[in-house]
């Protein structure tokens, strides 16, 4: 997983914002590269009618295509979970690269989750040979990527 080398500096009010590098689910983004406010307003990012001066306390994951793929809201007494943010992209990277699913509090490492059958015969043929699969039913069904990726 990459880290930053250090954490950004956060500017003080009427300071302007360091230009920094993050972790984007396209590589690494600079933060100059989105600073163009009709960006911010498209997104839902800035909220003009709320305050020119609160917060807006969300993080917006958006993909190299523009699709806004997850948003997390956090109210301005409450800090981001930057480690959950960093989940977030992996998460959304995996199951972009292996067809999967991730399930709830899932890190790296861990199964993923196989698509779902979409017949009955495929339901029955994944019951009765599952191959790398741990089937627990017809519809639930987990993947060891590793193992997986290993073969």
């Amino acid at each position: 997983m990459n880290q930053l080398a250090a954490p950004p500096r956060f500017p003080r009010i009427n300071e302007p914002a360091p230009d920094f590098q993050a972790k984007s689910t396209h590589g690494v983004i600079r933060l100059s590269d989105y600073t163009n406010k009709g960006k911010w307003v498209l997104f839902g990012m800035v909220h003009e009618a709320v305050s020119d001066t609160a917060a807006v306390r969300a993080v917006f994951v958006i993909d190299p295509k523009g699709a806004i793929r997850a948003v997390l809201y956090y109210p301005l007494s409450l800090g981001r979970n930057i480690a959950e943010i960093i989940r977030v992209f992996d998460a959304l990277q995996t199951s972009d690269a292996n067809a999967c699913s991730t399930p709830a509090n899932w890190v790296p490492g861990k199964p993923v989750m196989a698509p779902p059958p979409l017949s009955k015969k495929d339901a029955d043929a994944r019951v009765l040979n599952n191959g790398d699969l741990k089937v627990t039913d017809w519809y639930y069904a987990q993947r060891d990527l590793a193992t997986t990726l290993a073969k």
